[in-house]
């Protein structure tokens, strides 16, 4: 399942899955960080699971505290397409 969907999330993000993260821009890692974000939602234990030493399953991570990721506290909706200022981010990521 995990292959599933790591290849899913490439290509949902529109990312070629030959290309090395070096090769990737910030859009792309955005496009990533926001599509594993929507994986953990659907999948609760995703977001708390340690793939390198994974000492509990999905299914069990998903019974304790933190099995989804916490609220973006950040609201795009109001952010112009064209970007902001770094210096203007307050007034709309508030």
């Amino acid at each position: 399942i995990a292959d599933d969907m790591a290849h899913q999330l490439l290509k949902d993000c529109r990312v070629n899955p030959t290309a090395s993260s070096v090769q990737l821009g910030i859009e792309e890692f955005a496009d990533l960080a926001a599509g594993y974000e929507k994986q953990c939602r659907s999948m609760p234990g995703l977001f708390l699971f340690d793939y390198v030493n994974p000492k509990y399953t999905v299914e069990m991570l998903a019974q304790k505290p933190g099995a989804v990721p916490p609220e973006n506290p950040f609201r795009f909706e109001n952010v112009p397409s064209e970007g902001i200022r770094l210096s203007d981010a307050d007034r709309f990521l508030s």
